[in-house]
């Protein structure tokens, strides 16, 4: 899917994959002390296998039993289980998600992945959730690096790297069929089969088809998503090879309003209200091999091209991608190891609208221009980092990628330093400072944006309009890290605090007032000093009964630091959070073995700044604990599974956000129940 997708840089340098654990049978057999962090393994730099207690970084581990048993309907859902991100929606179809601040519907400040295919895009700056989806059955965990990882990952992987890793296909040997039904007429349904090809490869192929209201009681506003794709592997004397391909399709209705702006002064003088299909679609193709080319040094490459086409108002165009990158692992001695490795990606970029094809006297109350018809841009990336462990106790890692991009000619480093103590096997403390930067947007430096809104004051419409900069130097943030690890059979605790400043901070400047126009630019004029902590528990009360606990806490300091006249009644002050805390847990009971009873609670309490506060006019975004629960019943190994799920358990004044997380906007989060058979044989 490769929906709105930017640079993959270095996709197997810190690339995550799951190297224990064969199939979910093994891992529901598994001891509760074979289950804690100390024996987990995933595989960082040049896809070497390493303990998770040993990395010195912060990362965590969803595997896909906990995403099946909260009883999410989509990937952006189950995030919410992780620490330190944040997951809202602005409607029940759309997401949004994020790490470590800066929430907001274009955030640009973590890279995600699906089996190492960017989903990230250079027009938005950001990812579009709705169109991220996948069978849930199917993904085999989804692994998340909280704080920077631009050494090994390179743009925009300046708060976090997500990656989503769905199974191999010799675990998804057979059918499996999943159908979902909720309020409204909502439904899902999924397929799945897989087989053997010959001696030494497997194949599945997948399909996925939903449909879902955007808001209660709104028959007419309904997004349509269908799936498709196929996974080839295998191997060979010295290799494991994999090849992908697949494509999504999405619709929707949509509600427009345009609005007429003619005559002198380009005065308001009326709006025409329709319901218009917007349709998207999109297709991928990926390779990847693995070679084992001596017992010391170990290769990945991988090519990947994404083709979407959008109808959307915030982006139309179609886009194109296509990258190519290598890494190697060399094991120069038993206690060090060197990665290295280099890519390259292409973008191409059409935009449907575009300032010769667009009339802005009578405009939508929001759309993207584009200032040219086409856009193009080429990357170029090389890094090297080296793995050392000086004795049983200490490791450290020292890093650094350079990035060329053509389209801002910009030269950019990441580099990272990082070190860790361990007292003993389940005791460990580490510490690490790095510096990211975010890939060029194409939003920011060649489009215009529109969005027409009512004054109380005047007593008339006006349009705001947001136009491009391409002089604008890009965002970075340097990160302090430091953290603890307890590893036990019963017990495991991940905590650690962060401190990062962020430059180059994107917001918009006023300029000027003409012809109905608020006229604004596009400024890298803020800067952000931030600070939290994140800290994640796994207790395993008994064989049968486990809980997870993750607690977020996050505060920020924006500043404006240009040479503009600051307006200080507009500016991007929502980036100011006095305090957050956002805490998740997660119960999961094997009441026998044919029934399971889970429950996930969750809450925020959020406050921003008493100067954003005062002049808002909304309003503001109530704290909440929401209470979901799920109940699961399977006769047998070989029967269909039947769950209820219900979330939001007796909420009936619920909300959903704005981009920024800043306020309600009115309509009912509510409870709403649904049910799911499964099958697979």
């Amino acid at each position: 899917m490769f929906k709105r997708t930017t640079l993959f840089s270095s996709l197997c340098a810190l690339g995550f994959t799951v190297s224990a654990n064969d199939n979910l049978d093994e891992l529901m057999s598994m001891s509760l002390d074979e289950l804690s962090m100390l024996y987990v393994t995933i595989e960082t730099a040049s896809k070497f296998s390493q303990k998770l207690s040993d990395i010195p970084a912060a990362v965590y581990v969803l595997d896909g039993e906990r995403i099946k048993r909260s009883g999410v309907r989509t990937i952006a859902e189950a995030l919410a289980l992780v620490p330190g991100i944040n997951v809202t929606k602005f409607s029940d179809t759309e997401f949004f998600v994020s790490s470590r601040g800066f929430h907001d519907g274009l955030y640009n400040k973590m890279l995600v992945l699906m089996d190492g295919r960017s989903l990230f895009s250079p027009v938005y700056g950001g990812v579009y959730w709705t169109d991220i989806d996948y069978v849930l059955n199917d993904i085999e965990r989804i692994e998340v690096l909280r704080g920077p990882g631009g050494t090994m990952w390179g743009g925009n992987a300046v708060n976090g790297v997500v990656n989503i890793i769905t199974k191999s296909t010799d675990e998804t040997i057979g059918t499996y069929t999943s159908g979902t039904l909720a309020k409204q007429g909502d439904y899902a349904i999924d397929v799945r089969h897989g087989f053997q090809v010959g001696d030494k490869a497997n194949a599945r192929f997948f399909a996925k088809l939903k449909e879902n209201h955007s808001y209660p009681n709104d028959d007419l506003l309904v997004r349509r998503n269908s799936m498709l794709g196929v996974v080839v592997e295998g191997d060979t004397a010295q290799s494991h090879w994999t090849f992908r391909a697949g494509g999504e399709k999405s619709d929707f209705v949509q509600q427009q309003t345009k609005y007429e702006f003619y005559g002198p002064g380009n005065s308001y003088s009326g709006f025409t209200t329709s319901r218009n299909d917007v349709e998207s679609h999109s297709f991928y193709l990926q390779s990847q091999l693995k070679t084992n080319h001596s017992e010391s040094l170990k290769s990945v490459t991988n090519l990947v091209y994404q083709y979407d086409l959008d109808e959307a108002l915030d982006a139309p165009g179609t886009y194109s991608t296509f990258q190519i990158d290598t890494s190697f692992l060399n094991q120069l001695t038993e206690s060090h190891n060197l990665s290295y490795g280099a890519g390259y990606n292409f973008v191409a970029i059409n935009f449907t609208k575009n300032t010769a094809n667009t009339d802005t006297e009578n405009i939508n109350q929001y759309v993207r221009i584009g200032n040219t018809k086409s856009e193009s841009d080429s990357i170029v990336n090389a890094f090297i980092q080296w793995e050392a462990a000086w004795s049983d106790k200490v490791k450290t890692t020292l890093g650094v990628k350079g990035e060329y991009f053509e389209h801002s000619y910009a030269f950019e480093y990441s580099p990272q330093a990082r070190i860790m103590y361990s007292l003993d096997e389940q005791h460990s403390f580490w510490a690490g400072i790095g510096r990211s930067v975010t890939s060029p947007s194409y939003m920011e430096s060649s489009t215009n944006y529109y969005s027409v809104y009512y004054s109380d004051y005047y007593g008339d419409y006006f349009v705001g309009k947001y136009e491009s900069n391409d002089d604008l130097d890009l965002e970075s943030v340097v990160s302090k890290e430091v953290g603890y690890r307890y590893t036990g059979g019963r017990f495991d605790l991940d905590a650690t605090l962060f401190s990062n400043k962020h430059y180059n901070v994107r917001g918009s400047d006023y300029s000027h007032y003409e012809d109905q126009f608020d006229v604004y630019i596009q400024s890298d004029d803020y800067e952000l000093d931030s600070q939290g902590a994140e800290v994640a528990i796994r207790l395993g009360l008994m064989p049968d009964w486990e809980l997870y606990a993750n607690y977020t806490y996050f505060t920020s300091e924006q500043s404006f630091v240009g040479n503009a006249v600051e307006n200080p009644n507009y500016n991007d002050i929502y980036f100011d959070i006095e305090y957050q805390h956002l805490a998740v847990i997660q119960n999961l009971w094997q009441v026998t073995d044919s029934i399971q009873f889970d429950v996930v609670v969750k809450g925020q309490k959020l406050k921003y700044s008493d100067s954003y506060e005062k002049n808002l006019s909304s309003d503001l975004l109530p704290n909440y604990i929401s209470l979901d629960a799920r109940l699961a019943w399977k006769p047998s190994a070989n029967s269909p599974e039947l769950e209820f799920n219900v979330q939001n358990i007796g909420e009936k004044k619920g909300y959903y956000n704005d981009a920024s997380q800043t306020f309600s906007s009115g309509f009912i989060n509510e409870q709403l129940m649904y049910v799911r058979l499964s099958h697979e044989f």
